[in-house]
């Protein structure tokens, strides 16, 4: 039986690492496996942030465009606040809350979800496991992808991006939600 949900870009990348993974460990590779392990977590890391990083954009410019149906606001925006600005929205540092993000879109926005994380903690912890992976990401990126080991197993690399995975699920429903409230 095929699942409700497709499986992301990232549930695929896993799954063929994970069986060649697995397939190493099996044959008696235990020295290769470890290599390919530590590689395997980096690579998933930055896939996963990656991912993120392009769904949140295009999320911001399809909310963008539909409300104000128009492609010079959508345009201007694009340009100006999304092309290359994405890792300026989150205090990677810092990270306890997504704070900074959500203050982009004003403080009303910030506010109204500053109470939905609160009132949420499912979205709590996935704020948490969002903001965990994009500081780890700049962590292996930024100190020396080649000999910076990552904290975390592919597997735990893994639950994280699935958990993460809620708020920026979440994101383009709260802008809609936030904005129908502020029509009425």
């Amino acid at each position: 039986m095929l699942s409700a949900i497709m499986p992301t870009p990232i549930d695929v990348f896993y799954g063929r690492n994970h069986a060649i993974s697995e397939r190493l460990a099996a044959i008696g590779e235990i020295s290769l496996a470890a290599i390919f392990d530590s590689l395997f977590a980096k690579s998933l890391l930055i896939a996963a942030t990656s991912y993120f990083e392009g769904r949140i954009q295009s999320d911001i410019i399809a909310f963008i465009e539909e409300v104000s149906q128009s492609p010079l606001v959508s345009g201007l925006i694009q340009s100006k606040a999304i092309s290359r600005q994405y890792h300026t929205y989150f205090n990677w540092d810092d990270a306890k809350n997504a704070n900074s993000f959500f203050r982009l879109f004003g403080n009303d926005f910030r506010e109204f979800m500053e109470a939905e994380v609160k009132q949420n903690s499912e979205l709590d912890s996935a704020v948490k496991a969002f903001l965990d992976l994009g500081r780890d990401r700049n962590n292996v990126v930024h100190v020396d992808f080649a000999t910076n080991a990552t904290a975390k197993t592919a597997a735990e690399v893994y639950y994280a991006y699935q958990t993460a995975l809620r708020f920026v699920d979440a994101m383009p429903v709260k802008y809609r939600e936030f904005a129908n409230r502020q029509e009425r």
